[in-house]
């Protein structure tokens, strides 16, 4: 048996092979992610190991470890794909002293494969649809990041310019085009008030937008009030318009992210049981269905809390037995971060059907827990709700049967 352990990183990868005993018969060598190279690899394994059994491990590397995982499965060698953390907490029985290297490293994971042989789990190709749906929901929650740093440069800009502006707009949409349209209170100041109503009625009608008869006359009545703290110059319509453009692009890219993850996601057995959970709702769908992926992989829902790294493990210790525990976190961080926005929808709407997370977590909150100790008790029952309708829905169609 030989254990070929593989450590990526971007743009090469240190390859080390061990046999069962332990004895290195290659010694820990780079290898480029290029043709060539990945090529010259694969010759070298077939070289060293002839048909002996060979299984390949690798740590899981982001996005560089791709490469010579997809042309080493292609080849039809056996790949395992090991948990970074997994992988770190072996090494230290083998490594006290810290030593941090790509040859050593490649070295602690051929002995993984050696040690873990029977234990080690192929990798197997995602469902397509799956892998592009979670590709985009990344895509879509890295989008949200910059759009909520924009806004709030835009916030800054705006009570400067026009303070208060923002609470006489309920819709986005319609605050970004009036900026864009008058984006100072003094533009707005130099017309009367007879010409201003008559220009906002005219830009209204263009757009498209219906706004209560009483609006226009409070935005003139706030700008003869309010008391700008920047001139209306050059550098201000620049900061504003820029800043407005690049939300307005942000938008359209997301919604667009969003369109495309519905048509995914719609082609899926579990997309209608999902998308009419309480709390859930049409952004939220397509993103928990995403990052849970294919819930028969998990054996059971105690699985998928775990995958999710809100389980409780227990820890005692002779006569010991801590009564606080903390969740682990050590899960998908997305679907925690999705769950925590259900779990905040359910205390806003109150659902009267399909009430059962929201009512086992106000029982909680009855018993004197903590709002956190809330949250992730709602967050553990709605996957357990979760795992049993989408599984019903795979047994319904005859499609169920556990992959893990």
């Amino acid at each position: 048996m030989y254990s070929v352990g593989i450590d990526a990183s971007k743009g090469k990868s240190t390859v080390c092979i061990l046999k069962e005993t332990g004895e290195c018969i290659l010694t820990p060598r780079d290898f480029n992610h290029t043709k060539d190279d990945l090529e010259a690899l694969d010759q070298t394994i077939q070289k060293l190991t002839g048909k002996n059994d060979v299984r390949i491990v690798m740590e899981a590397t982001g996005i560089y470890h791709w490469p010579l995982l997809l042309f080493l499965k292609r080849k039809g060698y056996f790949v395992s794909v090991i948990n970074p953390l997994r992988m770190k907490l072996f090494a230290k029985s083998y490594n006290f002293r810290g030593i941090k290297t790509d040859k050593y490293d490649s070295t602690i994971i051929a002995a993984y494969g050696c040690e873990k042989w029977f234990s080690l789990q192929q990798w197997d190709f995602n469902d397509d649809t799956r892998d592009e749906l979670k590709r985009l929901a990344r895509s879509y929650v890295s989008y949200q990041k910059p759009k909520i740093s924009v806004k709030q440069s835009l916030d800054l800009e705006l009570e400067k310019c026009m303070p208060g502006i923002k609470n006489l707009f309920s819709d986005d949409q319609k605050l970004y085009s009036f900026i864009l349209f008058f984006q100072h209170f003094d533009k707005i100041t130099a017309l009367s008030q007879k010409k201003f109503l008559n220009k906002f009625d005219r830009w209204a009608k263009k757009k498209g937008y219906r706004f209560h008869s009483s609006t226009p006359t409070k935005i003139y009545e706030l700008a003869s009030s309010g008391i700008p703290t920047v001139p209306f110059d050059d550098s201000c319509v620049l900061i504003i318009e820029n800043l407005v453009n690049t939300l307005i692009t942000i938008d359209k890219g997301l919604n667009d992210i969003l369109t495309r993850m519905h048509q995914l996601a719609s082609s899926l057995p579990e997309y209608d049981v999902v998308l009419n959970m309480s709390g859930v709702g049409y952004t939220l769908a397509p993103l928990i269905i995403a990052e849970i992926g294919d819930v028969r992989l998990y054996r059971s829902k105690k699985s998928l809390v775990c995958a999710a790294g809100i389980d409780v493990p227990p820890y005692e210790s002779g006569q010991f037995k801590a009564s606080h525990r903390v969740i682990t976190k050590k899960g998908n961080s997305n679907i925690r971060r999705h769950l925590y926005l259900v779990m905040n929808s359910l205390y806003v709407t109150k659902p009267k059907k399909d009430s059962a997370v929201y009512e086992f977590m106000i029982r909680k909150k009855a018993e004197g827990k903590l709002h956190k100790q809330v949250i992730v008790a709602g967050m553990r029952k709605f996957l357990h709700i979760y795992y049993a309708r989408v599984k019903e829905r795979y047994q319904d169609i005859g499609l169920w049967q556990t992959l893990s």
